[in-house]
């Protein structure tokens, strides 16, 4: 296989893992507290690149919703999924690209900007669409808060499991962004 369609498989492998691994979270109803979708999202980006982080963010939660009805189309959690990961994505594959040696706080970067885009997004929504004027900073809070357990997980299993999708998929290879170690 050449190189690009070496990226394709493997992320369509990242989205198929970010459908499925957050149904074994919303079994136990703990799928927005987790973020597990975010694992694979962030793991892809970081071997693959920012173009491959960019479509894995953007498709996985839309195809979920689709396929599964999580997270919900409506109120609109799947989009500001869709926006929130397309954007840590690309940001997860840019920084990897720019500086591999500094996985952990590449990885706090993702994942502080992501959770700010998700809370503007929450934010703006309440404000605009549902004309809601309680403090803004509760959505922002609550964004950032309620899912402490997911950032967690993210900042312990992340690096562990990048370290290990290296070295089987890319033992003496240098994929596209697949230079962190």
């Amino acid at each position: 296989m050449n190189n690009k369609t070496n990226i394709l498989v493997h992320t369509s492998l990242f989205i198929a893992m970010g459908v499925v691994l957050p149904q074994f979270f919303h079994i136990i109803g703990q799928g927005s507290r987790f973020l597990p979708m975010h694992i694979p999202i962030l793991l892809g980006s970081l071997l693959l690149g920012p173009e491959a982080g960019l479509v894995i963010g953007l498709v996985t939660p839309l195809l979920s919703s689709l396929l599964t009805g999580m997270p919900p189309l409506m109120p609109p959690i799947a989009p500001f999924m869709a926006v929130e990961l397309s954007i840590m994505g690309w940001f997860a594959g840019f920084l990897n690209r720019r500086r591999p040696q500094s996985l952990f706080w590449n990885l706090l970067l993702t994942i502080a900007g992501g959770r700010a885009v998700y809370a503007l997004l929450t934010l703006l929504f309440a404000s605009v669409i549902i004309n809601n004027d309680q403090a803004p900073l509760l959505y922002i809070g609550y964004a950032l808060l309620s899912c402490t357990p997911g950032i967690l997980l993210q900042i312990i299993l992340i690096p562990v499991l990048h370290r290990i999708l290296s070295q089987i998929l890319y033992a003496g290879k240098n994929m596209e962004g697949g230079k962190g170690k």
